[in-house]
Order: C-alpha cells, then sequence, then structure tokens
C-alpha cells in the first residue's frame, strides 16, 4: 500500500510532463519548417523561357536565380517578403503568404523597357560601308516588321515603291549579292511588299555592305546583304503563327532535339490574289508568293553547324477580263515564275593554335519561266558551290584570312521571243521577228582569297586580293582591295578603301549560239573614305563619299549581240545619324546624295542613268510605352526616276496603231514626280504564363499625293499621264506564339 502514493506521484509527473513536451515538439516542428528551403523556378511571362541571374531580395539577404531559371531561398525567421529583379523586367514584390512551402514557386516576369541597352555600330568593323541594325530594332521599324528589309533604309539605297529589288550606289540590282549563311540565293524580296524570303524568327543579323567590302566577297560589282541565322539553340518547343490581312499568313516551329542540337521550319503563303480578285473588273495583275525553310543546329564549345534547306517561289499572272470564246482566244497568255530551292550547310570550328575554319558548300536550283502571248523563256539552273575559309589570330589586332571557292554551273535556255532590231525606228514589239533558241551552258569557276588585319598602333591596314578563273571565258583576273581603318580617338573612327570588284556576264550572254563568247569580265572600282563619331552612348553618326567606274559593262550591240562597252560611273555622299536604343526609344535618318551616268561606248555621250536618283532620305523612329506597346514610323523620300519622253508619234496602217518616236537627245532626261510616303504602326503584345499574343496595326503609302511610278500616253502619245500608286492602306496582323 506504501507503493500506492509513488505510482500516482508518478503518473501524475507523466501527465504535467506529456503536454510540455508536446508543446515543445511542435515548436520544433514549426521552426524547422519556417526554416525549410524555399524553391523557385523563375520564367518570362508570354513565352515561358527560364531567366538566369534574376536577383530575389528578401528581409535578409540576396539570391540569384542558376542559368536554369532555379534558385532556391532559405525561409528563416522574420521574413515577410520576397523581391524579384532583373534588367529588362518589371519588379515582382510577392509576400510570404503568396508563397508555398512545400511546391516549386513558378515566376512569370513580364518584360519592361529595357534600359541602358546600347546598339553599338560603327565601333571596330572590319568592313568600311558596313551596315549594321540590331534585330531588336529591326523587327520593329522594318516594313512588316521584316528585319532583312532595313536595307531599304540605309545609306547608299534607292528604292523603288514599284519593285522590290535595291539599288546600290547606282548599280544595277543584279550586281549586288545576297548570301544566307553562306548559300548565295538569286533573289532575296518578294514581289509583294518587297516581304523577305526568310522568316524573322531565325534571323540574327543582317549585314549591309554598300561598298568597299573585302576579298571573300566575289562576283558583285554593286552591294552585298549577308544574312546569318541565329545560333541559339531552342530551348523549349515553340510554335507561332502570323496572320496579316490582306498579304499573308505563315506558320513557324522550332524545337530542341538534344542539348545541342535543335530544329526549325516555317511555311508561308500570300493570299492577296483572292482579295485582288473579288474587287477587280478589268483585267488585272495577280501577284503570288510562297516560301519555307527546314534548319537543322548543332552548337558545341568548338563551334557550330547549321543545315538549312530554302524554297521560294514568286508569281505574277495576269488575266485579261471578258469571256473566253471556245477556243480560249479571249484571254492572252500571262505567267511569270521565279522558283529557287537551295540546302546547305555551314560549318565553323576551332582547330587549335589560333586557328578557326568556316566552311559553308551548298546547292542552288533557280527556274524562271516566263511566258507573255506566244513569247516565253525558260531558264534552269543548277549552282554548285564550295567555299571555305581559314582565319588565325596572330596577335591583339593581326589576324589572317585564307579562302578558296569552287563553283559549278550549269544552265539550260529555252527562247521565243521578239528581237528588237536597235537601230530601225519603224520596228514593234508585234511583227518583229520571232526567233527560238536553246542554249545549254556549263561553267567553272574557281576562285582563291587572302586578307590580313595588320594592327598598327591606332591604324589597322587590310590588304586583300582574290584571285579568279571563269572556265567558260577561258579568262583569269585578279582583284586587289585595301582597307585602312584609323582610330583617331576613343570615340572617333576614320575610315578608307579601294579595291576592283569584278563579276562574269550572265550565261546566256557569253553563250556562243545566242551571245558572244569573247565577252571579258565587268569591272568596278571603289574609292571610299569616311568617318564614325560616336557622342557618348546615345547618338553616333557616320559620314563617306564614293566614287565608283565601272567599265567593261555587258551592253546590247546590234551587230555582236552584247559586247563589254558600256561605262558608269556614280558618285556621292551618306550621311547616317543614329539615335541608339538606350531607353524607350531609338532611331535614325539616312540620307543619300548620289549622281549616276552610263555611256552605252567609248564613242556615245554621259546620260544619266536608268537608277539615278539625286536624293533619297529616310527617316526612321520608334517609342517603346510600356515592355509590351510601342508605336513607330518611317518616311521615306527620294528625287523621281528618269525616263525618256516621247516627242512623236508615226501611224503605223498594218498594225493599226501609232508608234511612239522618243527623243534621243533627252535618253533619261526626265524626272517622275519626286516620291515620299509615310508607314506609321502600333503594336502590342498580350502575355499569358507561356504563351502571347501580337497585334501590329498600321497604315502605309501615306502621301500628299499618289506616288508615280511610270509615264503612260494615250493612243496617239499626244497626251501624257502618270501611272500611280496605291492610296494608303491599312493592315492588321496578329501573331500568336506558343
Amino acid at each position: 500500500m506504501k507503493t500506492m502514493p509513488i505510482f500516482v506521484a508518478l503518473f501524475l509527473s507523466f501527465l504535467c510532463i506529456v503536454p510540455a513536451y508536446s508543446q515543445e515538439a511542435q515548436d520544433k516542428q514549426e521552426d524547422q519548417t519556417q526554416a525549410s528551403d524555399l524553391v523557385f523556378i523563375i520564367r518570362e511571362k508570354g513565352s515561358g523561357k527560364l531567366l538566369k541571374r534574376v536577383e530575389i531580395r528578401t528581409d535578409n539577404d540576396v539570391y540569384y536565380s542558376d542559368p536554369k531559371g532555379n534558385a532556391t531561398v532559405p525561409n528563416g525567421p522574420g521574413i515577410t517578403k520576397f523581391e524579384f529583379y532583373r534588367s529588362g523586367y518589371s519588379s515582382l514584390t510577392l509576400t510570404k503568404d503568396e508563397i508555398s512551402v512545400s511546391e516549386t514557386n513558378e515566376i512569370f516576369l513580364y518584360p519592361d523597357v529595357k534600359q541602358n541597352r546600347v546598339v553599338v555600330t560603327g565601333r571596330g568593323k572590319k568592313q568600311v560601308s558596313e551596315k549594321q541594325v540590331s534585330i531588336t530594332e529591326a523587327k520593329e521599324v522594318a516594313p512588316r516588321g521584316d528585319p532583312v528589309q532595313i536595307a531599304k533604309l540605309l545609306p547608299g539605297v534607292q528604292t523603288s515603291g514599284f519593285s522590290p529589288e535595291v539599288v546600290v550606289r547606282g548599280s544595277a540590282p543584279e550586281d549586288s549579292s545576297y548570301f544566307v549563311d553562306g548559300i548565295e540565293v538569286p533573289f532575296i524580296f518578294h514581289s509583294i511588299g518587297g516581304i523577305s524570303i526568310l522568316p524573322k524568327n531565325i534571323i540574327e543579323k543582317v549585314n549591309f555592305l554598300s561598298g568597299g567590302f573585302g576579298p571573300s566577297y566575289g562576283n558583285a560589282t554593286g552591294g552585298v546583304v549577308v544574312i546569318e541565322t541565329s545560333e541559339e539553340l531552342a530551348k523549349e518547343p515553340k510554335t507561332e503563327f502570323t496572320v496579316n490581312l490582306p498579304l499573308l499568313s505563315s506558320i513557324y516551329h522550332e524545337r530542341p532535339i538534344s542539348e545541342e542540337e535543335s530544329m526549325s521550319a516555317s511555311v508561308r503563303r500570300s493570299y492577296l490574289e483572292y482579295f485582288i480578285k473579288n474587287i477587280a473588273e478589268d483585267s488585272l495583275i495577280v501577284p503570288i508568293f510562297y516560301d519555307s525553310h527546314l534548319r537543322y543546329l548543332k552548337v558545341t564549345d568548338e563551334g557550330y553547324t547549321k543545315v538549312i534547306s530554302l524554297s521560294s517561289l514568286d508569281a505574277l499572272e495576269l488575266v485579261f477580263g471578258g469571256k473566253e470564246d471556245e477556243e480560249g482566244s479571249g484571254t492572252i497568255s500571262f505567267d511569270i515564275r521565279n522558283y529557287f530551292g537551295a540546302i546547305g550547310l555551314e560549318r565553323s570550328m576551332r582547330l587549335g593554335n589560333g586557328w578557326r575554319y568556316v566552311s559553308s558548300p551548298n546547292i542552288v536550283y533557280s527556274h524562271i519561266d516566263q511566258r507573255f502571248v506566244d513569247n516565253f523563256i525558260d531558264i534552269k539552273a543548277n549552282v554548285f558551290k564550295f567555299p571555305v575559309e581559314f582565319q588565325k589570330r596572330i596577335g591583339k589586332k593581326k589576324k589572317l584570312f585564307l579562302g578558296i571557292e569552287g563553283m559549278y554551273q550549269t544552265a539550260k535556255v529555252s527562247l521565243v521571243a521578239r528581237r528588237i532590231t536597235t537601230d530601225d525606228p519603224f520596228v514593234d514589239f508585234e511583227d518583229a521577228p520571232l526567233v527560238e533558241t536553246e542554249i545549254e551552258a556549263k561553267a567553272f569557276t574557281g576562285a582563291a582569297w587572302t586578307s590580313a588585319d595588320l594592327g598598327l598602333g591606332p591604324v589597322t591596314i587590310t590588304p586583300g586580293l582574290r584571285v579568279f578563273n571563269d572556265a567558260a571565258l577561258k579568262k583569269n583576273g585578279f582583284d586587289p582591295r585595301l582597307l585602312i581603318l584609323w582610330e583617331a580617338g576613343s570615340e572617333t573612327e576614320v575610315k578608307a578603301a579601294v579595291g576592283q570588284y569584278s563579276a562574269s556576264p550572265l550565261p546566256q550572254e557569253s553563250a556562243e549560239d545566242f551571245g558572244n563568247p569573247d565577252l571579258d569580265f565587268e569591272r568596278s572600282n571603289h574609292y571610299i573614305i569616311g568617318i564614325n563619331q560616336s557622342w557618348g552612348l546615345d547618338w553616333s553618326t557616320e559620314f563617306q563619299l564614293y566614287y565608283k567606274q565601272n567599265r567593261d559593262v555587258v551592253r546590247s550591240d546590234p551587230v555582236e549581240r552584247y559586247l563589254n562597252s558600256g561605262q558608269l560611273i556614280s558618285r556621292g555622299a551618306e550621311v547616317f545619324v543614329r539615335k541608339n536604343l538606350t531607353d524607350r526609344w531609338f532611331g535614325w535618318l539616312s540620307y543619300t546624295y548620289s549622281k549616276t551616268e552610263e555611256k552605252q561606248s567609248d564613242d556615245a555621250p554621259w546620260l544619266p542613268s536608268q537608277y539615278d536618283q539625286t536624293h533619297v532620305l529616310n527617316l526612321v523612329s520608334a517609342y517603346n510605352l510600356t515592355g509590351q506597346w510601342t508605336i513607330g514610323g518611317r518616311l521615306n523620300y527620294h528625287t523621281g526616276d528618269v525616263y525618256t519622253p516621247v516627242n512623236g508619234a508615226v501611224y503605223n496602217a498594218g498594225l493599226n496603231k501609232y508608234q511612239p518616236r522618243y527623243d534621243e537627245n533627252k535618253v533619261n532626261g526626265e524626272r517622275l514626280p519626286n516620291w515620299h510616303q509615310l508607314d506609321i504602326y502600333t503594336s502590342y503584345e498580350q502575355l499569358f504564363d507561356y504563351s502571347k499574343l501580337k497585334y501590329r496595326v498600321g497604315i502605309e503609302y501615306i502621301s500628299a499625293e499618289k506616288p508615280t511610278y511610270q509615264v503612260t500616253y494615250n493612243y496617239d502619245y499626244s497626251k501624257k499621264d502618270f501611272v500611280r500608286g496605291l492610296p494608303p492602306i491599312p493592315y492588321f496582323e496578329i501573331s500568336g506564339e506558343f
């Protein structure tokens, strides 16, 4: 019985200890919960892209997300809020109650106006007349947000609202070259709106070289446009669609294959013809285009490999009004189609000891099919090209370049056309003799080049030499070139270039049956001097003077058919004033003054060239209201195109029509009215977590009066009028990314 009080005492003590122990365990568990790590994964709103180096501030400390957007933050006592910061994004603050302790927290940051974002141009560039505009800027202000079209808004370019082609410093459009990842493509702009053949999603750089370029580029006497696709791998699958009214629709897709590989594909198709057919009552021209691409990308620490396939078609179909009779004579045949398909492999790798090589073997197939009434021309060509360049850095400002290129080309030309005799004043297209010709041509050309950047204090001298051979012409040639860059100050550069540039005649021009097999290379000498000046981070200016002299230009001849008898001289001054993308807005003013003259032979007089435009001005700007809302516009002004006036007409009874007689003393002696155009737009992005919609609304072709494209006359050429352009056209575009 004596043990009973002891048992009661122990029991009562246990009842007191257990609650105390339970409370202590509960407090300890809560402390452990509060001290557990919080896990975040941080993404960009709208794309879901993982964001690295996001600053996470708590009441106690600062943490950062890793390259995969992950961040772990200790959940210590005293923490009440979490603040997320990253340059270019709106900051975000969350309270502790809004954070999950047991699950991963997905955080989405809204893109904001990017502060202190600088686009540096004109510093340390190898090419004297090279112009670069960032893709961010180009996508905003280029027509229809197409980065390649930025070339039309830079100094040294003359454009026409009617033609999508560009004229570089007075040279014909075919005298310039276009490259996509080392592939020289036949054309790069579609006939509708001058839209380029590539989707903007894969473009990383658009480099425009208006003259004085290095020896790695040959067979061009005008300019060069170099497009480089992105070397950034796709991190996650992404699809984007675009619907533009009234022009086109497109779809684009990219996806990763592995940590080092990704692929992309796209298809675009115009449908302007459906709008035209519904509103036109008379004869009409129906423009059509489509393009597609398929691209593979591999990136390693040693370099990259790109395999890209391109396909593009442009067509114009003309249908005359009126009902066809049973034999179909009521419709006149008109069908123009330009197509090309290309596949190429670009590989850039480090070799060790400071060496690197870049190779880009490619194959291009092109087909031109043009039919009008009983005339047609059909050209099929295959080009196999293998260029490779080796580069070695031999010092801080010294670099060596060695390159070689082989090209094999086959062409088949079928031609049924009216042959116009230029020395017959009464010949007419309708009663000129119909000539049928078929030409098959094969040609091999080879080239090698070398250049070196030689730094001598503040001056870098780049001598270069390109040697080449054309087996069809059975001729060799060489082009010496020299570039000089003087860093006259921390923000001042003086540039100069001199060099010779050669190009082979077209296959049909040198073919034995149709052309002149004794033709030689066309040659052009470029002389350039300029100065670049930076005015802090915000502003920069560039001024250049150029003189270009072309000789041995192929011209048609009534006897020999083609001769190297033509000459051309172009000289001018260019001004480029830029407001860099450092805050909410950017823009530039480009102005070109030029004078271009040509003559058909040594004995002929100098006359204005058909591509002569004295003044060309572009004013471009965009303003970021928020991270998702932008407004902008473009103003283009240029001197009117030249034309030869008609000073009379003769009635041809056999054809029952009047035939014009052009004033031989005023060849290209008169001009169309000066041309100006204003385009304005606004764009807005609606963001979701992993997707977004972008709306773009604008008006194009705003002008005091419709621009004039060419001259037209009445039936007997007694009255003159102008073919005018389009009225202001509104457009709406929606694109979605998911």
